[in-house]
């Protein structure tokens, strides 16, 4: 039972990641189509490839 409950928790980790990966594509994409010169979506553009290079590819960890 606790290596099911601890199995499942890998999973959800790893599917969480997933989630907060293909969020942070899609929002990082909207941003750059909708706004070149927008200060605030500069911000957020450098800042989301900080986090890229910090966390290459989390889709590989499944």
């Amino acid at each position: 039972h606790n290596l099911t409950l601890a199995m499942f928790h890998l999973v959800y980790n790893q599917y969480q990641r997933l989630i907060i990966h293909l969020f942070h594509n899609t929002l990082f994409y909207s941003l750059i189509s909708n706004s070149t010169n927008n200060p605030l979506s500069s911000t957020i553009i450098y800042h989301h490839r900080n986090l890229l290079f910090q966390h290459p590819l989390p889709i590989l960890l499944l």
